[in-house]
């Protein structure tokens, strides 16, 4: 998913580099040929000013569509960005989520696999295989910080960069053999701004 979203922004940023670079490769000469209109050109050569009048008003109306289809582009290029930042919260979700299935293992028990208490303190979980660090620990750029709570893996992005402090819940199903199969819960907020979908798992 990450490297389809990034192929997706470099794309966008190629579409929007080229559309940027033909306004302004038309603005010089629109710029010269509307200083030439009324001028001494025209005095010069009366039967081209109708022909340039109408070179004029194509030229303008191209840029304009030209601006109209660029301007279309860029929800769509929001967006990509969006789900991009998203994207680090899924893969701290992730860790963490592996984490659980070490603790599990460890333990049998998935109430004891949380790093955060009844109470809602911090606190570290620590066993044989593995080691379930506070939930700040696992904050980064976009992600504020991963909680879980019985297994159950919380992970909340921050309330900037068009994130709005979205939630991604990771729910496990205990299966014969002491494997844990996740799903994402309906919880999740994230589903409500659209920046994850149930089918991720």
């Amino acid at each position: 998913m990450e490297n389809q979203q990034t192929r997706e922004i470099t794309t966008l940023k190629v579409w929007l580099m080229f559309y940027v670079l033909v306004v302004l490769l038309s603005i010089i000469p629109g710029a010269a040929l509307i200083a030439f209109i009324g001028g001494a050109f025209w005095k010069k050569y009366p039967s081209l000013k109708n022909y340039c009048r109408a070179l004029l008003v194509v030229w303008v109306v191209c840029i304009i569509l030209l601006m109209i289809f660029a301007s279309s582009l860029f929800p769509s290029y929001a967006r990509t960005f969006k789900e991009s930042r998203y994207t680090d919260v899924v893969l701290a979700a992730d860790s963490v989520k592996h984490i659980v299935e070490l603790c599990y293992l460890d333990t049998e028990d998935l109430n004891q696999c949380s790093n955060i208490d009844a109470s809602g303190y911090y606190k570290e979980s620590e066993g044989m295989n593995y080691k379930l660090r506070v939930p700040s620990y696992y904050g980064g750029k976009h992600v504020d910080f991963v909680v879980v709570q019985n297994g159950v893996v919380t992970a909340q992005t921050v309330k900037r960069a068009g994130l709005y402090g979205a939630t991604y819940i990771l729910k496990p199903k205990v299966l014969s053999g002491g494997y844990l199969e996740w799903h994402l819960s309906d919880e999740s907020s994230c589903l409500l701004y659209r920046l994850c979908h149930e089918e991720e798992y």
